[in-house]
């Protein structure tokens, strides 16, 4: 289930923050996941990388954004996100 575009996730170990372009939900595991949308055979550049292995740990990584408020149970702009896998 898609739960918001383009997301803010504010970073702490990286410089600034992640734009997540799609956060699911996955009916099944009831897990978050982002997706990150390529086109023309692009890839996820290495500051990209970076930010999403802290998403990954969930490494003091928060949500950055109120576009998230209330898609989640006790989920919103400034709260923990756990760790998240992006795809």
């Amino acid at each position: 289930t898609v739960i918001a575009r383009e997301v803010r996730i504010n970073t702490k170990n990286t410089p600034s923050y992640r734009k997540a372009d799609i956060v699911v939900l996955d009916n099944k595991t009831n897990k978050i996941e982002l997706i990150e949308v390529k086109t023309g055979g692009a890839s996820r550049n290495s500051g990209q990388l970076a930010k999403d292995a802290d998403i990954a740990t969930g490494n003091g990584t928060t949500w950055g954004t109120k576009k998230i408020n209330n898609k989640i149970p006790g989920v919103s702009k400034g709260s923990q996100t756990g760790a998240i896998r992006t795809t």
